[in-house]
């Protein structure tokens, strides 16, 4: 007995016809819900710049520091004795406001965590003996900071205040 093939016609269009046509549909759906996501997000931007302001003010604060510094030490030395202006300066150094003084200090930062932490510049907060943070819209004393860390090189500072 001999064998006899069976030849059954084969159709490679329509096989590839029916691939292309669901890759197409797939193209389109992912394109789709692409769309639909840039869409949205593309709503969420500020119209203006007005409103991306009163969008971020919350994360905005007040900086103020103070820092003892010294008093007022005069020429003292630079004048020869005896000379007739070294009555007048040393009755300056004797006078109101000769001892060590405080200064104030104004700076921002913006907060950048839920726990409390600040970031500001370095030379907001350099040398201060005390940090107080007022918080948008205002209204209340400032909160105590406390300073975390510095890195003078690139003027940043991380602060932190009890929430």
């Amino acid at each position: 007995m001999k064998s006899k093939a069976i030849a059954l016609p084969q159709d490679h269009g329509q096989a590839r016809r029916l691939f292309m046509a669901g890759f197409a549909m797939l193209t389109l759906a992912v394109l789709f819900v692409l769309g639909q996501v840039s869409a949205v997000q593309a709503q969420e931007r500020p119209a203006t710049f007005a409103d991306l302001a009163e969008q971020i003010s919350p994360s905005v604060v007040n900086i103020t520091t103070s820092t003892v510094i010294a008093g007022r030490t005069g020429p003292g030395d630079l004048l020869p004795e005896g000379s007739p202006f070294e009555d007048f300066f040393n009755d300056l150094d004797r006078g109101p406001g000769s001892g060590a003084q405080r200064s104030s200090a104004l700076g921002s930062g913006f907060v950048i965590s839920a726990d409390g932490y600040i970031v500001t510049n370095n030379h907001v907060i350099e040398d201060a003996d005390e940090i107080l943070i007022e918080f948008f819209p205002g209204g209340e004393e400032g909160v105590p900071a406390e300073l975390i860390g510095t890195d003078p090189n690139t003027d940043i500072a991380v602060l932190k205040v009890d929430l």
